[in-house]
């Protein structure tokens, strides 16, 4: 091959770099200045859109591409990345596209190299595709949205990612729980599994949901909830309880401390799933590393089956928490109806303390380290071929 093919080739291949190489050598043109000007004038709203024409494939319709952990790391949490789903899948529907929901490899926590033969979509360790759409298809496609983290601001002001996020009201539960309701499917191996775990907690007993957010939580973190202490959930499980309406206790809780606790204090009045992959520390159970089998897949769904047991509890008790907002969204999906909703609420930090500033340079250490790979599959032609 000529010198001048391998350098074009290798430009090319470094999409970034020949992209800075082709605008250099159009720098005088008026025209590239207003292409250019235009793209960044259009794509600054919060809401706009931009159609790419990869396919030729069904041009009626208009596939809306929506990621997490694809092309960049995501260290947020389960509910946190479920309820950004939520909403891009609001934002889809208003503007009648057709919705394709794909979860990559950089959802650090919840990855799990171990179900690759399965999926290589951690969206679809748990539920079935929201569309007729694969989300390995969606370049055949003649047009194609790619979602953009703004476009979930469009369901309300209360954007994912601002320390709004935590408010929920009834009415955005209500909408929230029509979206999950019509898109959001349990798929058969995950059905089957929380039937039989939830069928060894709910034998007909009245029961009261207790969700006790800790581990982390207590790090100080800037914009998150003011934690509650276990020892206040204990007092207001007791206040609930004393008015004779429930039977037992269902607990929820990521902190190992908790359970005991809670244990001392209801005795055999208290069930919780014993099995679940817990911390006993201000590190959260999902930014810890286990020798367990599938550990990444497994947090995921234990806390997913933890959501839709309190969600089939007959009354609520927690803090200000995704998990909380979760289980009050899957409660209305299932059409049933708490008898008592009490949320705990004591504001949001306004400074994170040293340790959770430590421990979120971990974390922009892990993305770093992801995108920094990313970058290199996109040198090697990988990312083309991995979505």
């Amino acid at each position: 091959m000529p010198m001048r093919d391998q350098i074009i080739s290798f430009l090319k291949s470094r999409k970034k770099l020949y992209t800075l190489v082709r605008c250099l050598q159009k720098l005088g043109s008026p025209d590239l200045a207003r292409l250019i000007a235009g793209y960044y004038d259009a794509m600054a709203g919060e809401t706009s859109l931009l159609i790419e024409h990869p396919g030729k494939r069904d041009p009626d319709i208009t596939v809306y591409y929506s990621t997490i952990g694809v092309e960049q790391a995501c260290v947020t949490g389960f509910f946190a990345n479920l309820r950004f789903q939520l909403e891009s899948l609001y934002f889809s529907e208003r503007l009648g596209m057709v919705p394709v929901v794909h979860w990559g490899e950089g959802i650090l926590d919840y990855y799990d190299a171990g179900m690759d033969e399965k999926t290589t979509n951690v969206f679809e360790y748990y539920f079935l595709p929201v569309s007729n759409i694969s989300y390995l298809d969606v370049a055949q496609y003649r047009n194609l949205v790619r979602s953009r983290s703004t476009h979930a601001t469009c369901f309300s002001d209360m954007g994912v990612g601002s320390g709004k996020s935590y408010l929920a009201d009834s009415d955005m539960i209500a909408k929230l729980g029509g979206i999950y309701k019509k898109y959001i499917r349990l798929n058969a191996e995950t059905k089957a599994y929380f039937e039989k775990e939830l069928g060894r907690i709910f034998t007909g007993k009245k029961t009261l949901g207790v969700h006790v957010r800790g581990t982390d939580y207590y790090q100080t973190i800037k914009n998150h909830p003011v934690p509650v202490s276990p020892q206040e959930f204990v007092e207001q499980t007791k206040k609930l309880f004393a008015d004779g309406k429930y039977e037992q206790v269902f607990l929820a809780t990521d902190d190992a401390n908790v359970t005991g606790l809670f244990s001392e204090a209801f005795s055999d009045g208290l069930v919780y799933f014993e099995d679940t992959f817990r911390s006993d520390s201000h590190i959260g159970p999902h930014s810890l590393e286990s020798d367990r089998p599938l550990h990444h897949y497994m947090l995921g769904l234990e806390v997913l089956r933890d959501a839709y047991a309190l969600a089939c509890c007959d009354g609520f008790l927690a803090g200000v928490s995704q998990v909380s907002i979760a289980a009050r969204t899957i409660n209305v999906a299932l059409g049933r109806a708490f008898s008592d909703v009490v949320i705990i609420d004591k504001g949001l930090e306004k400074e994170s303390g040293s340790e959770a500033v430590r421990e979120l340079g971990k974390l922009r250490k892990k993305e770093k380290q992801f995108n920094r790979r990313q970058d290199q599959r996109e040198r090697s032609g990988g990312a083309d071929n991995e979505r």
